[in-house]
């Protein structure tokens, strides 16, 4: 009979995202995007409410109701008062390496327990560190051959909680948390989905198009296909323009599904190119 209530931010407001009540055996299923940072409050008459962020990137998650005590979660005075540093600092990792995950709180409070829990890309834990006070708490984890590394980080008084999550993306190459290549590539996997993809690249082709047709007085027609054909080269380098029809192996059928849009384009566009540049001769 526990009631949940699970919401989201989207387009800067909250909205409910679905909620129900638990079962005869405590149980109660949501269907949640796991690549979406949610909210769930959970509340039952005599009990102190259960309120969380959480990533749901496990397929089960045990909630337990605080006692009738009434606990103030991420609350007003340890938030005021309470500075905290997770280490490392940037969003992306390397494969197969040691990584040092530390969680470092200083607070005018007095802190009763911090913890740092670190899983792996299936929910499984691979790192755990507590303390009873405020200070540094540290783990030297190797990534593995994870994708995605999630930590989970709590604060606590005796009153209040703070609870803080953040995930890094781990991959073969690191190109920067911040150039164009690295966030581009991201957004295949971790962002629009292909369709919007498509839509902004088709917007930014037509939006260059019209952007150098102003004011034209002479046709420009080779340069324009010479600029899309670049345009589309490039979403092809970071994947956006990835064939869905050719299945993803190796060799020549991993290289068609990435470029054979790339590829078909160019062939077209020389071609249009080429015949144009040969009437005009003729």
């Amino acid at each position: 009979g526990v009631r949940a209530v699970i919401t989201r931010l989207l387009g800067g407001s909250t909205i409910t995202v679905s909620s129900d009540f638990t079962d005869g055996s405590g149980v109660v299923v949501f269907f949640l995007d796991p690549d979406v940072t949610y909210t769930a409050l959970f509340s039952l008459a005599g009990f102190s409410n259960n309120e969380f962020t959480f990533v749901p990137i496990t397929d089960q998650r045990i909630v337990i109701m605080g006692s009738p005590i009434t606990t103030i979660v991420n609350g007003t005075e340890i938030s005021r008062n309470t500075t905290y540093q997770i280490i490392p600092r940037n969003n992306s990792l390397v494969n197969n390496t040691d990584v040092l995950f530390g969680f470092n709180v200083t607070s005018a409070e007095t802190i009763s327990f911090i913890s740092m829990n670190i899983t792996n890309t299936t929910g499984s834990q691979i790192g755990f560190q507590s303390s009873a006070s405020q200070g540094l708490i540290s783990q030297t984890i190797n990534t593995g051959n994870n994708t995605r590394i999630s930590g989970l980080f709590i604060i606590q008084t005796a009153t209040e909680t703070i609870t803080v999550t953040k995930v890094w993306i781990v991959g073969n190459e690191f190109e920067g948390d911040y150039s164009i290549f690295r966030q581009l590539s991201l957004y295949t996997e971790y962002g629009f989905s292909d369709f919007y993809r498509l839509l902004i690249v088709i917007i930014i082709i037509t939006g260059t198009l019209i952007f150098m047709s102003a004011g034209e007085i002479t046709d420009t027609s080779e340069s324009k296909i010479g600029v899309t054909i670049l345009i589309i080269w490039m979403f092809s380098l970071v994947g956006w323009l990835n064939n869905p029809l050719v299945v993803a192996e190796t060799g020549i059928a991993e290289f068609s599904r990435q470029y054979g849009v790339a590829i078909l384009s160019t062939a077209a566009g020389s071609f249009f190119v080429l015949r144009r540049v040969f009437i005009r001769r003729i």
